[in-house]
């Protein structure tokens, strides 16, 4: 009985003993853990902290979202930039269009500056008037289109042998019947039948006056009704028909009579009398 009890006893001692070997191992075990977990969040006070690769991944980070946001709005912007200069473009357009547009180059071989809103254009041998959009204002079938007198209103223009005036329209003012017109000056031109008969006309193509005969220093005798004058080659009248005679000027001075008089006097190219006076 008593042996029983001692094996009894020891028994118990070595659970007891070995029970509290595994405690103080799971103990240590676990009190390892704990410290090396601490260890890795417990950072020395002295311990310079490394951020430089955080920053840089930061960084980075940010870049790459500015980025993503740059590459995202760019193309709206540079749509509406597009957008924005075609607006300006037609508006410019609009504003500084041109008045005269250039006809097509490969139609005529020559066009003149344009003038009073026309132009001459030349094709082969045939000439036609344009207006400022370069439509014909005028058939392509005129010999000869000299552009604009003097004045900017008028157009010499020939078929052939005629010559007349147009005016911008291209209408006939002065009908092509003449063998040959001069410039306008002071609203006369010396213009020449066909048949050879000389005078001057104004600008509606009437008969002015009379040309007596040619030019002597520069002066011609005319005629208008019954009087007779004098006209430069400028086609000015420098003396106004009032004599009933008249000589061709010779020296600078002419021979004239007034009508109701026997009386002849002289008088210099301006009309003044300077010898036998009365």
């Amino acid at each position: 009985m008593s042996k029983n009890i001692s094996n009894l006893y020891i028994i118990m001692l070595f659970l007891a003993f070995f029970s509290f070997t595994n405690c103080s191992t799971d103990k240590g075990t676990k009190g390892e853990t704990i410290k090396k977990e601490e260890k890795k969040e417990a950072i020395p006070e002295n311990t310079k902290i490394d951020t430089t690769k955080e920053k840089v991944a930061d960084n980075n980070n940010e870049e790459n979202i500015v980025g993503n946001t740059k590459k995202e709005t760019t193309p709206l912007k540079k749509e509406e930039k597009k957008e924005i200069k075609k607006e300006e473009k037609k508006e410019i357009k609009k504003e500084e269009e041109p008045t005269t547009i250039e006809p097509p180059k490969n139609k005529y071989d020559k066009v003149s500056p344009y003038y009073n809103g026309r132009a001459v254009a030349q094709s082969g041998k045939k000439y036609c008037l344009l207006n400022q959009k370069g439509e014909e204002v005028t058939a392509l079938k005129y010999d000869f289109l000299e552009g604009f007198d003097v004045g900017g209103d008028m157009i010499r223009a020939r078929i052939r042998d005629k010559v007349g005036y147009l005016d911008k329209n291209g209408n006939e003012i002065i009908p092509l019947s003449f063998r040959y017109i001069e410039r306008f000056n002071k609203g006369l031109a010396q213009a020449k039948l066909i048949d050879g008969e000389t005078f001057y006309i104004n600008k509606q193509g009437q008969k002015v006056c009379d040309i007596l005969d040619k030019y002597y220093e520069g002066v011609a005798r005319i005629k208008v009704g019954k009087n007779i004058g004098y006209i430069n080659e400028q086609g000015v009248i420098i003396i106004q028909p009032q004599y009933v005679y008249g000589t061709n000027f010779n020296n600078g001075t002419a021979e004239v009579k007034k009508a109701g008089s026997d009386d002849i006097f002289t008088i210099n190219k301006q009309g003044n009398c300077i010898k036998d006076c009365k």
